[in-house]
């Protein structure tokens, strides 16, 4: 799969990314791009989903007073906000019958 990562067309990158989300391991949080990957979501939606509070993430630093860092997101907040979505649309149907 051909993806655009920061100007450029990568394979590399892709297959580190996709190898960390879909790990044997599964990690606790990933980086943004291997959480878009990994829910199969653009950056712009993921970072709406975490301003709405709906998706958990933590920035880390090195130093508390630097001004950026590393964002890592919740892989569980992910699957849980995804699942809320298949359970609305089942409540749904449900519903109408």
């Amino acid at each position: 799969m051909k993806t655009k990562l920061s100007g450029k067309t990568t394979y590399r990158r892709e297959a580190r990314y996709r190898q960390q989300a879909e790990g044997a391991v599964r990690p606790k949080y990933l980086r943004i791009q291997a959480a878009c990957i990994y829910a199969g979501i653009s950056r712009q939606l993921l970072y709406q989903w975490i301003a709405d509070g709906s998706v958990h993430s933590v920035l880390v630093k090195s130093f508390p007073d630097s001004r950026s860092g590393m964002r890592m997101v919740d892989v569980q907040s992910i699957d849980d906000h995804i699942s809320s979505f298949a359970e609305a649309a089942q409540n749904k149907s449900e519903a109408s019958k």
